[in-house]
């Protein structure tokens, strides 16, 4: 069973003019923002579709859409799935939230997915080898190409089992550094990281030239970057980036 038919990435924020700010340096551009019922905006660079949602908690979680969430939310409780928040029947708009094993939030939604922004711009997945090292096939200039949702995880088999529970199936199983998976459901690519590299989840990018794209953010101030592990120098090839919300986006060179 699918969690829904589309999907994005919501983000709590504090202050959404920065926010937007922020991310509209870094690609991504607005396809719809609304005061009701509080300060929003739906931003996307092509292929990462994110919500920013003005609230007084700072999370990161993915949203699913469907007409029939309400249904999708019952099967899986009926196999087992425990449910932190449901919304009543007397609620027109369905809205169930459960949270994985590694504790990433995952909240479903009865909204028509059919006039939803369609992501069209490929992953790094999606880049023919032989492009792999042409910084031009990189569709976001700034941050190059979306990888995946990395997402740390204390045993990734028991991760994979879960998961798959709600429609992903594993794309590449492996060993070393350490064990990690790429997972994906046909809309979203998980990557379950079993790591003491890093303990919070994070949006990541991939490119030939990230060391570049890397010193052009330092030289704009646009927000905290620091290198990758021991990865130290203004010429860094690895880094994590800190969002306004506190979030983080690693930028990974291939």
């Amino acid at each position: 069973m699918h969690l829904g038919e589309a999907s994005l990435i919501t983000i709590g924020v504090n202050d959404l003019n920065a926010s937007l700010q922020f991310y509209q340096q870094l690609g991504f551009r607005v396809l719809e923002k609304s005061q009701r019922p509080n300060p929003w905006a739906q931003i996307t660079d092509g292929r990462v579709v994110l919500l920013l949602n003005r609230d007084k908690s700072s999370y990161i979680s993915l949203t699913y859409f469907s007409k029939d969430a309400r249904e999708r939310a019952q099967r899986l409780q009926k196999e087992g799935i425990r449910f932190h928040y449901t919304s009543g029947p007397e609620k027109k708009l369905f809205q169930g939230i459960f949270v994985s094993p590694d504790n990433l939030a995952v909240n479903m939604m009865n909204l028509d997915p059919s006039k939803m922004f369609k992501p069209n711009q490929p992953t790094l997945r999606d880049i023919p080898v032989e492009q792999l090292k042409k910084p031009e096939a990189y569709p976001n200039t700034r941050l190059g190409a979306f990888g995946e949702f990395s997402h740390p995880v204390k045993t990734l088999l028991r991760s994979i089992d879960f998961w798959s529970q709600m429609g992903f199936k594993p794309l590449s199983i492996n060993e070393e550094p350490y064990p990690w998976a790429i997972i994906s459901d046909g809309i979203n690519l998980l990557g379950l990281h079993q790591s003491k590299d890093f303990d919070f989840p994070a949006i990541t990018y991939f490119a030939p030239d990230m060391a570049r794209r890397i010193d052009w953010i330092r030289k704009e101030e646009l927000s905290e970057i620091f290198a990758f592990r021991s990865e130290e120098g203004s010429k860094a090839r690895n880094a994590v980036l800190k969002t306004p919300e506190k979030q983080h986006l690693f930028l990974f060179s291939i």
